[in-house]
C-alpha cells in the first residue's frame, strides 16, 4: 500500500507532462515531392484524430457526382469541415488511406493534391477497390490527424 502511495506522485506528473507540456514535432521521412506523398511522417507529441472514411457522397443516393477532379474537390471539402470541427486543418494530417476504384487516378490525385498541402506531404497508402458505398463515387479517403 506503502509503494502505491509512493508511486501515485510519480504516475501523475509524468502523466502531466505527457498531456500537456509536449511539443508537436513532425518529421516527413523521405518525402517524394513529385508524387506529392511522404514515405512516413515521424510525430513526436499531439492528440490523434482519426477521421472516418469521407467520399464525395450526396444526400440524395441517386445525385450525379461528377468526374475524379469534382469528387476530389468535393471529399476534401467534408475533409476540411471534419477536420474544422476537431480543431484540425489540413496541415495537421499526417497519413491517409486512399480507396480509389481505378489507380490510373494515382497521377491525378498527386497532382490535385499539391495545391492542398503546403507544409509537407502525409504518407499515403493507396488501395484498388471493385467499388465504393455508391456506384458513381470513384474515391473514399480515409485520413489521421496530429494536433497539438
Amino acid at each position: 500500500m506503502k509503494a502505491v502511495m509512493l508511486l501515485l506522485p510519480i504516475c501523475l506528473l509524468a502523466l502531466n507532462g505527457v498531456s500537456s507540456g509536449q511539443e508537436l514535432k513532425k518529421e516527413f521521412v523521405d518525402a517524394v515531392p513529385q508524387e506529392s506523398r511522404s514515405t512516413a511522417v515521424k510525430v513526436k507529441g499531439g492528440t490523434m484524430i482519426f477521421l472516418a472514411g469521407h467520399t464525395a457522397s450526396l444526400p440524395q443516393g441517386n445525385a450525379e457526382h461528377g468526374n475524379f477532379e469534382a469528387q476530389f474537390k468535393r471529399v476534401f471539402d467534408k475533409i476540411k469541415t471534419t477536420l474544422s470541427q476537431a480543431g484540425a486543418t489540413f496541415d495537421d494530417i499526417v497519413t491517409m488511406s486512399v480507396f480509389l476504384t481505378d489507380l490510373r487516378y494515382i497521377p491525378e490525385f498527386n497532382n490535385l493534391t499539391k495545391e492542398i498541402f503546403k507544409k509537407g506531404f502525409p504518407a499515403v497508402t493507396f488501395v484498388e477497390v471493385n467499388h465504393l458505398a455508391r456506384p458513381q463515387l470513384i474515391m473514399e479517403i480515409q485520413p489521421i490527424a496530429v494536433i497539438p
